[in-house]
């Protein structure tokens, strides 16, 4: 199992299966995506996807059976554009860069 960016623009998850390999889940961006980051135990993907909001939000969505169309989570709401998310070394936690031409850095459980 493995997620991506493809193109710059589009979030995919791609399946391996004994009998084939298919795209099991897709997120369309309407701008670059500014980043992606696979869990440590492989089961969750959190990326930055512009939100209804016009900001770039922290989504997450579960890969653990990703055939029964798991849907992105949105887990921020602040007005600020988001990049760079990143997993805790226990997967219980999240970070990521707030751009707004000043460095900040957050941490979210």
């Amino acid at each position: 199992m493995a997620a991506g960016i493809i193109d710059g623009k589009a979030i995919a998850q791609q399946v391996r299966s004994e009998v084939a390999e298919e795209v099991a889940a897709w997120v369309q961006a309407g701008h670059d995506a500014p980043g992606l980051a696979v869990s440590p135990d492989g089961l969750a993907v959190a990326f930055i996807a512009p939100a209804p909001d016009g900001f770039f939000q922290l989504f997450r969505m579960a890969l653990a059976t990703p055939l029964a169309g798991g849907s992105p989570v949105q887990v921020t709401t602040d007005r600020s554009n988001k990049t760079q998310p990143a997993w805790s070394p226990d997967g219980r936690q999240l970070a990521f860069t707030v751009w707004n031409y000043d460095a900040q850095f957050w941490r979210v459980r």
